[in-house]
């Protein structure tokens, strides 16, 4: 008898938790899916979201059925575009790029102002009754200036690093003035990022264009390979404007200063100054998508402290093969020999 009763005890109980996972399931079946959030591109103007659901500045479908996901708000860098991050309320969105605040205050930065009136006061002809006459400067005139104050230079490219960036060339290129740079094919993609990079830099003022080489060769060979980069900078440049007339008219104002300096072993750019101003914020473009590459790999291991002794040689080479582009967008203070 008390076997019958366990029996029944236990039928009892069984059938009690047959019930609740009867509900459960139910519950379980019952319970509608949410749609998953769906990726969307912000900067289309045709619909690409479920009817009743749009496309928000993250690049995600909301409203109607879909479900949003909480996404992180990540704040942008400095030459980053805002269509995956949030400029942070410091700096400020340029072209849909977040950048350096207008450069008012750092036009009165002393270290601007310094290389801003020994630029003027080397271009400027002592006949002349005013000053401000640096858009036609000689090349000549700048270049000791540029050496001399080379590294007030860099403290003006760690100021407008979010406008400032680097054009790198292949060892012993260009070989001549007339040497086509970059190659045919390179043409459009090279035009593309320097539009890019132009599209960031401030209306007014100069562009300094400084032409470095690496310290293999004599002196003379690197003078005129620096020539040479510059001359093809300012070709691109000029290509650029032709290529692109909103950006022509953009910059119609802004004078071009260039100065060269070959290699100087004082003036050399070390890899921790290069990545600070320009690696880390990716402004920097090589003589092609290759070269391109292979610099942020070999910048992403040398942060890493791995990269090896053959690949340093060569990034530190490619690094001092360039044309430092810099903005100044600021006009040299008043001279006193002519107030």
């Amino acid at each position: 008898m008390k076997l019958d009763s366990t029996n029944a005890f236990l039928t009892v109980v069984s059938l009690a938790m047959f019930s609740v996972t009867s509900v459960l399931v139910g519950l379980l079946v019952c319970v509608p899916t949410e749609a998953p959030a769906l990726e969307c591109d912000p900067n289309l103007l045709e619909p690409q979201c479920p009817d009743g659901a749009t496309c928000n500045e993250f690049g995600r479908c909301i409203g109607a059925d879909i479900v949003e996901e909480e996404t992180p708000i990540v704040e942008c860098e400095i030459g980053q575009h805002t269509s995956t991050c949030r400029c942070p309320d410091h700096l400020d969105v340029r072209d849909g790029v977040c950048v350096e605040p207008a450069s008012n205050e750092a036009c009165e930065h002393h270290d601007v102002a310094q290389i801003l009136t020994r630029l003027d006061h080397a271009c400027t002809d002592e006949r002349a009754t005013a000053p401000g006459r640096l858009g036609a400067c000689e090349r000549t005139a700048l270049d000791d200036v540029i050496l001399e104050s080379h590294r007030d230079t860099l403290k003006i490219a760690r100021l407008f690093r979010g406008q400032s960036f680097t054009l790198h060339f292949e060892r012993g290129t260009p070989a001549s003035s007339a040497t086509r740079w970059p190659s045919a094919a390179e043409q459009q993609p090279m035009l593309k990022h320097v539009k890019g990079m132009l599209e960031t830099i401030e209306p007014r003022g100069y562009v300094l264009l400084v032409a470095l080489a690496s310290a293999t060769g004599t002196r003379q060979v690197n003078y005129k390979l620096a020539a040479h980069r510059s001359d093809a900078a300012v070709l691109l440049l000029g290509k650029a404007r032709r290529a692109f007339p909103e950006l022509a008219e953009r910059l119609a104002d802004v004078g071009l200063l260039v100065g060269l300096i070959g290699y100087e072993q004082h003036a050399a750019l070390n890899l921790a100054t290069f990545d600070e101003i320009w690696g880390a914020t990716g402004r920097f473009r090589g003589w092609d998508e290759a070269s391109t590459r292979r610099m942020t790999s070999a910048l992403t291991a040398w942060r890493a402290g791995s990269l090896a002794r053959a690949e340093l040689e060569w990034l530190t080479r490619t690094v001092n093969q360039s044309v430092l582009v810099i903005p100044l967008p600021c006009q040299p203070p008043p001279r006193k020999d002519h107030e």
